[in-house]
């Protein structure tokens, strides 16, 4: 059965959400049953097709990040957190109290300098 025969309405007039549901079926087939299935009503195709795409990608990051952490844990080394894989900015570093310390009498001396 075509693709418009079991269409129903569309939101989109000219027709648009059928074009992209044709194109996203011989893509990935299948597809149109996924995103109709978590389709709200009056949700465009297109932004339920993003809504599930973006929920794929958090599941892929979710598992690679899993993967690496297994890999990871296998060779005696720390997990990475989701901000750090994410970032690959380290999310464990702190400022010592030396450092603040030496910024603040920095500070001082700055302003002293400029009266």
């Amino acid at each position: 059965m075509p693709i418009g025969d079991r269409w129903g309405a569309e939101t989109s007039p000219s027709g648009t959400d059928q074009i992209y549901a044709t194109v996203a079926e011989q893509t990935a087939p299948g597809i149109i049953d996924v995103v109709n299935s978590i389709r709200v009503a009056g949700e465009s195709f297109i932004d339920a097709l993003a809504r599930a795409r973006a929920q794929v990608a958090l599941s892929d990051a979710q598992s690679d990040l899993l993967s690496l952490n297994i890999d990871r844990a296998r060779q005696g080394l720390p997990p990475i957190s989701p901000q750090q894989y994410i970032t690959g900015t380290p999310t464990n570093q702190s400022i010592s109290a030396n450092t603040v310390l030496l910024a603040v009498l920095g500070l001082g001396v700055l302003i002293l300098a400029t009266r």
